[in-house]
């Protein structure tokens, strides 16, 4: 029985929240599960923080349990103190900002708690080195990625999945169409993009609109930057769209390409980039930035193809390349699904993370 405890769950949206809900599942159908959950705004967590603590405790003292996994490493206090009081081992994930969030005492306080896990699961190369540099045992750290449900990305745009969009469909007939999605914050990039790199495309001719799905802090920014550069009716930023529904499958496939054009930002760190995954899973020909955690996601050449962040004129050039050639596109997006397939899929992540919850629990018996 693996107990499974996470902050960050649906209905709320977000990677990690994809991440904790795909792997929930993907665990139930080979082992038993039980998951205590937050799926609403983080500005509540302090609520939910001594409720799942005691809900954690409750479940222990039956005894069924034979590891906690906790969703990401700010949940590591509670683990330590199930640890203590029940002597149970712990496997931890961490996905980035989570451990690299810019505050002295947080920083000090994981630290040490990290240090105490059995296993600390690291879902990029990039991570486990940050993960190290904080004094955590090698040995304890393992890399594994997230993962995908290809299947979901099978299908094509329906007329259903069509009139979500309508309005913005007709402004997008016969035009290349880019696609990001993610919080519109520093280090995605989006502002960067919007000022360098699109309009450079429309200065080569190039009948370019460029679709942004997310919200946040950087979207007065963003806004700020379209109407001063005349990018209005070209840049469309779309808000929230919930992650399991028809409408972000229909908009993977009205795109031509994807970008992720993340930036480095100090106290930040992109930790994966689930969505590359989801764009190269639906056929999309992914360009990405080739920073933090993202190389663990895109494989340049494979899934995907990785500039320097800021390089303004890689990216043109990169994209520029794909928009003329459409056949080109078509066949990079269908080795890249494939190779998502293979390398990416839930069902294969999940058994590594069933691997490493056999080996905490007999190295903890073999301990006693």
């Amino acid at each position: 029985m693996i107990l499974f405890i996470t902050r960050k769950y649906p209905p709320s949206i977000g990677g990690m929240q994809r991440f904790s809900y795909k792997l929930a599942n993907h665990l139930a159908r080979r082992a038993d599960i039980q998951v205590i959950s937050w799926g609403k705004s983080q500005l509540f967590l302090p609520f939910f923080l001594p409720v799942a603590l005691f809900r954690a405790m409750w479940t222990l003292s039956r005894g069924t349990i034979k590891v906690v996994h906790l969703g990401d490493c700010a949940l590591s206090p509670i683990g330590v103190l199930l640890k203590i009081l029940y002597d149970v081992p712990l496997v931890v994930s961490v996905h980035g900002r989570d451990l690299v969030f810019p505050n002295r005492l947080y920083q000090h306080v994981i630290s040490r708690c990290l240090k105490g896990m059995d296993k600390v699961i690291c879902v990029s190369e990039a991570l486990r080195k940050e993960c190290i540099e904080r004094g955590i045992c090698e040995e304890r750290c393992e890399v594994i990625p997230n993962g995908v449900d290809i299947p979901e990305f099978d299908t094509k745009t329906s007329e259903k999945q069509i009139q979500v969009f309508k309005p913005m469909i007709e402004q997008l007939r016969g035009r290349v169409v880019l696609l990001t999605v993610g919080r519109l914050v520093e280090k995605k990039g989006i502002h960067h993009f919007v000022e360098k790199v699109l309009p450079r495309l429309l200065d080569r001719g190039y009948d370019v609109c460029y679709i942004v799905v997310g919200n946040g802090p950087f979207r007065g920014k963003i806004e700020g930057l379209i109407k001063n550069h005349g990018l209005e009716g070209r840049v469309f930023l779309l808000g929230e769209v919930p992650m399991e529904g028809e409408a972000l499958r229909a908009l993977y496939n009205i795109a031509d390409v994807f970008v992720m054009p993340n930036t480095p930002v100090e106290g930040d760190m992109e930790g994966f980039g689930i969505v590359t995954l989801e764009a190269a899973a639906a056929g999309l020909c992914v360009v990405a930035s080739r920073v933090d955690g993202i190389p663990s996601a895109i494989i340049n050449g494979k899934n995907g193809l990785l500039i320097s962040p800021y390089d303004v004129d890689g990216y043109v050039e990169t994209i520029a390349s794909l928009l003329k050639d459409a056949e080109r596109r078509k066949r990079f997006g269908e080795r890249a699904r494939e190779f998502t397939r293979r390398n990416y899929n839930w069902r294969k992540i999940a058994k590594q993370y069933l691997k490493v919850f056999q080996q905490v629990i007999h190295e903890h018996k073999g301990s006693r």
